[in-house]
């Protein structure tokens, strides 16, 4: 309880209730949360946001900043997954080459909420730092219940629509309606309960496979400067420009790799991705795990038990052979891993490869992106591509309206796009803009 002020202070403190949350001294004074719509003769949600992965996160703020009462649930112990329990935090980002601009001139292209992590955080972003982020953003909104470690059951139906959502909550079902529904789980779960038609994989142009999976690791005992002679050596003397560094971030030993025999055929290291945490450990982002099949758990739990045996054999490589991994140390493995594609939905509009590579607008654009359309190997025997370069294309908002059910929209990588622009546009930067426009849209 609010203890009763005067002068100065009451009035920002009344103009704070009036007009959200206003800092005084260090603490946060927010205003009362709206009413949610009532639904069945009870209080309900003006929308559910289903996963807590960044997508929902961005989805949830932005609908309750436009003053909707909003319910996230998230059936992990802490938001951000893919970023954080999956430790992806060297992401791959969009940008736009200004023409006519001095080159160099760069426009970021996921603004927004994503812009406000990126703007706090940087990229190669350590770790605890991201959890607290978007946990300290929700908490922040008095329009947002949140919901962690909970299991979603099976989205609440009428007809074809859908009025809210069960979960699994302290062992017991419960249902929570809402007048709108966004579907931000990565795999589009919700969305497949529903009814929504997909594919998955390749399906769509006739290959049944899918992007392999990786499994990010943590090491201590990299030697940082040993990186930096290394890509130096090898910029100055290979004219190796596929090799960077920054204080956070580095990428390359990509011939190294190659040469690194598996011990499980299902397994691949390739050039990693190196980011650096605030104690000084590393991320590593290299081991490409194949034929997963991301949709059943056990699967998942397999992959990450052969993972965890391969490493052994892995960091052991690298320490022979990665100049500045001499004396790295596995600490421990992402609780998650990292999927690149499972279900690609059937939308309003399909985004095709022509659509990315065109550069092509779109009357109901949403976002734009430009990343590289980046196929990952889909097995041993494949290498992956990069089918193109696209320098800015935009995604519709037809993109994330799923045919034959309504009251529901999809976000993140499992929104409608065919298997190969989806090489693009599944980045997380992109995603979080569409969970974006999906609470504006609510």
């Amino acid at each position: 309880m609010l203890k009763k002020l005067s002068g100065p202070v009451a009035i920002l403190l009344t103009v704070a209730l009036i007009l959200g949350a206003v800092q005084l001294n260090g603490t946060y004074f927010i205003k009362r949360s709206v009413p949610g719509p009532i639904i069945n003769g009870v209080e309900g949600y003006h929308v559910i946001v289903a996963g807590g992965d960044p997508e929902g996160v961005s989805a949830a703020l932005s609908a309750a900043r436009n003053g909707l009462r909003v319910l996230l649930v998230c059936e992990q112990e802490a938001l951000g997954g893919l970023m954080t329990l999956g430790m992806l935090n060297f992401i791959d980002m969009n940008y736009f080459e200004q023409p006519g601009v001095i080159s160099g001139s760069r426009v970021l292209l996921t603004q927004g909420i994503f812009g406000a992590f990126y703007g706090a955080l940087g990229n190669a972003f350590d770790v605890g730092e991201a959890k607290a982020w978007f946990l300290t953003q929700v908490h922040r909104e008095p329009n947002i219940d949140l919901l962690l470690n909970v299991k979603i059951v099976a989205p609440i139906m009428e007809g074809n629509a859908v009025c809210g959502l069960t979960v699994l909550q302290d062992g017991e079902e419960r249902d929570y309606y809402s007048l709108r529904l966004i579907d931000a789980t990565v795999d589009a779960d919700v969305a497949a309960m529903a009814g929504v038609p997909y594919t998955v994989g390749g399906e769509d142009f006739g290959k049944n496979e899918k992007q392999g999976v990786t499994l990010v690791f943590c090491l201590s005992g990299v030697d940082w400067q040993g990186i930096r002679d290394y890509v130096n050596y090898e910029k100055n003397e290979n004219n190796n420009m596929e090799v960077g560094i920054t204080n956070e971030a580095a990428w390359g030993y990509g011939p190294e790799a190659l040469l690194y025999v598996p011990q499980n055929p299902r397994m691949r290291l390739r050039g990693p991705n190196i980011a650096r945490q605030k104690n000084g450990d590393v991320l590593i982002n290299a081991l490409i795990i194949f034929g997963v099949d991301a949709l059943d758990e056990r699967s998942k739990q397999q992959a990450m038990e052969e993972a965890e045996a391969e490493l052994a054999y892995i960091v052991g490589f690298m320490r022979e052979n990665f100049r500045g991994f001499e004396n790295a140390i596995l600490e421990y493995t992402a609780t998650q891993l990292y999927v690149r594609e499972t279900r690609h939905i059937i939308g309003e509009y399909r985004l095709t490869i022509d659509d990315v590579l065109e550069n092509r607008d779109h009357w109901d654009r949403i976002a734009h992106g430009s990343y590289p359309v980046d196929i990952q190997p889909t097995s041993p025997a494949s290498y992956g591509t990069v089918v193109g370069n696209p320098d800015i294309y935009s995604i519709p908002f037809r993109s994330l309206v799923p045919l034959l059910v309504e009251n529901l929209l999809v976000v993140g990588r499992s929104a409608s796009y065919d298997s190969l622009p989806h090489g693009s546009a599944r980045v997380i930067p992109v995603g979080m803009v569409t969970g974006e426009a999906a609470g504006v849209a609510a």
